[in-house]
């Protein structure tokens, strides 16, 4: 094996210098082609290093001097040295090779660049970019537990940019991603949202919820629920800015719970008007009102004709309060106590108490139950009462 050491009458050494100097920052090798590899792939035999490739390979140009570079490209990077053979005619040709690798060895990323400036010759470079690596690797890593995130996460997450006017003013959105929360809330694919503005996407003439959506470019965060007519959905936002020209929602789909809701209100309201119907207060005029009752009476009901009729006789400032129990079937103590507890709860408000529709059953069991009546006014049917009633205020 010989190793050419001039080319052009010129000291291969001397060229090598010049170049390290004008490179330092580099580590730099000298390499001459194997003149007796035959049939093998081509090889190169180091000549000279610098002091910088020394550094970054951890090996003295005494032990590298003579050897061969794929030896050498063996020790470091534990490959081998495949882009030597395979792009050795490029080399040949002028051309350059370039590519980024890892010597687990040393625990570097190298910059590894490679030309002939002669032919024979090789000049091979490193450039140390472990920490620009492991930047790009911490980044790569954050980027995939963001992604998993983003995919994971049950709530629907959507990436937009803001599409200006000349004026400068906002006049759309732009989806930029949107992740598979989305696709499960809305059940529309993200393929046919993603890219598109959101008149296109949405199907709307103007995007929506922009009025909103604009406040956060202003560096506000905002919150709201909205109904969704388009997709017939209620929904929950929240809308924030990641980076300049840029917005995210975070939105939940409440349908279910607001129609819960919805029904709770309405059975509430339900509630309310069978109560109005269970306990009916009804003004004759100015100073009469009617109670009738009809079915059965519990510790509850008794409970509401009381509010109601002492609601009632305040609102309307009544004189006369005629109880009508034509629609009572059965009484017994507790009902019979409730009433009289009603009415002397309106005597206090002094307003005069009748009782009608009496029924000779009702009147027996009264009688048997000890119930005090005095102070009440009976009246055998309703129309009795409201005459006499009427009777009394025309007086």
């Amino acid at each position: 094996m010989t190793c050419a050491t001039f080319f052009n009458g010129v000291d291969a050494h001397l060229l090598a210098d010049a170049f390290f100097a004008r490179n330092a920052h580099l580590g730099c090798a000298l390499s001459s082609m194997m003149s007796d590899t035959s049939d093998l792939p081509p090889d190169y035999v180091i000549m000279v290093v610098n002091a910088r490739f020394e550094a970054l390979t951890g090996l003295c140009q005494s032990r590298l001097v003579g050897q061969p570079l794929t030896d050498m490209w063996m020790s470091l990077m534990q490959t081998p040295a495949t882009w030597l053979q395979t792009d050795h005619d490029l080399v040949l040709a002028g051309g350059v090779i370039e590519f980024e690798h890892y010597a687990p060895r040393r625990q570097y990323w190298y910059h590894v660049s490679s030309y002939s400036p002669h032919s024979g010759y090789l000049v091979t470079t490193l450039q140390d970019i472990t920490e620009r690596k492991r930047r790009e690797i911490a980044l790569q890593a954050n980027e995939a537990r963001y992604r998993a995130l983003f995919e994971t996460i049950s709530d629907g997450i959507v990436l937009h940019d803001y599409i200006y006017n000349d004026a400068g003013d906002i006049v759309n959105y732009r989806i930029v991603e949107a992740n598979a929360g989305f696709e499960k809330m809305t059940g529309i694919s993200r393929a046919h949202v993603v890219g598109k503005l959101a008149t296109d996407a949405y199907g709307t003439e103007q995007a929506p919820y922009l009025d909103k959506y604009c406040q956060v470019d202003r560096g506000q965060h905002i919150s709201f629920t909205t109904y969704f007519p388009p997709l017939d959905k209620h929904f929950s936002i929240k809308a924030t800015q990641p980076g300049p020209g840029q917005f995210t929602t975070l939105f939940q789909d409440i349908t279910d719970r607001v129609r819960r809701e919805e029904q709770e209100q309405q059975l509430i309201a339900q509630a309310l008007t069978l109560r109005e119907l269970s306990t009916p207060l009804i003004p004759l005029s100015n100073n009469i009102v009617v109670m009738p009752l009809i079915g059965t009476i519990d510790t509850w009901r008794a409970q509401q004709i009381m509010e109601a009729l002492l609601t009632g006789v305040a609102h309307h400032a009544a004189e006369t309060v005629i109880i009508d129990i034509t629609g009572i079937i059965y009484v017994d103590t507790q009902v019979a106590q409730a009433l009289m507890q009603a009415a002397q709860a309106v005597r206090l408000l002094g307003a005069q108490v009748m009782l009608t529709g009496v029924q000779p059953q009702i009147a027996l069991t009264l009688i048997q139950l000890g119930i005090d009546l005095q102070g009440i006014i009976t009246h055998r049917s309703l129309q009795a009462g409201i005459d006499y009633a009427r009777s009394e205020r025309s007086r």
